[in-house]
């Protein structure tokens, strides 16, 4: 089966790491098309609108042509268009699912994607086990890490006397950094605590985030009563 994957940006890396697995551990192709970058954390890229000339251009076109199912991210769907290029002139008579995985319009209206779903007859996943009681008909499809890549490997506790708490958000506004701050720094006036030191791991490839995330002795993610990708790297 021939796979594109869709979404305006990368959801925290997951869509490329899905298209590398499919590529890598199944008899399936999978070919991933992204419209913008919302996140400083430079994930890997397959075709990215922004970047693209007239022949990466064609070659979207020929893998919308060629493709069996269509693999929405997040709230992207048929009606979207690539540039010039009209998703819809390629969807008829193809399979369509839809993936969320938390964006904050799907939180506040789930209501209306189950109905628009259901009245179109998608299949749908979610990210994480949460989403099912907004959409109780998706199926959850955990997120993947890479449990090989040595940047996940469990590495020594980091030496020194200072406590490193790390935390890495995608959006500071939702993955309370602000209260995250506010509690270590009434901590850090504690006496019969160690010292602490709060890292803000933003602005810097992936791969550079992991290895700074190895060198903290807690990881922070968020507080909205789900786990997300940064839960999953620092486990």
């Amino acid at each position: 089966m021939r796979i594109v994957m869709i979404s305006q940006n990368d959801p925290a890396g997951m869509g490329i790491a899905f298209t590398m697995a499919i590529n890598r551990y199944s008899s399936h192709s999978c070919r991933l098309i992204t419209t913008e970058t919302r996140y400083n954390f430079g994930f890997e890229k397959d075709l990215h609108l922004p970047n693209l000339t007239e022949q990466g251009l064609d070659e979207a076109r020929d893998i919308l042509e060629q493709a069996d199912l269509f693999h929405f991210h997040l709230l992207a769907d048929e009606h979207m268009n690539l540039g010039p290029i009209n998703i819809s002139d390629y969807t008829k008579g193809k399979k369509i699912i839809h993936h969320h995985h938390g964006h904050p319009h799907f939180r506040a209206n789930p209501g209306h994607y189950r109905e628009k779903y259901k009245r179109l007859g998608r299949k749908t996943l979610v990210s994480t086990p949460d989403l099912l009681h907004l959409l109780p008909e998706a199926t959850w499809i955990p997120n993947l890490v890479d449990i090989d890549d040595p940047l996940l490997m469990p590495t020594p506790e980091p030496e020194g006397k200072t406590v490193v708490i790390g935390h890495s958000p995608t959006r500071k506004d939702l993955k309370n950094t602000a209260d995250l701050e506010q509690v270590v720094s009434v901590l850090e006036r504690r006496r019969d605590l160690p010292p602490l030191h709060l890292r803000i791991i933003e602005n810097r490839p992936h791969r550079l985030c992991l290895a700074e995330k190895r060198n903290c002795h807690l990881i922070f993610d968020h507080m909205q009563g789900y786990y997300g990708v940064s839960s999953l790297e620092s486990l």
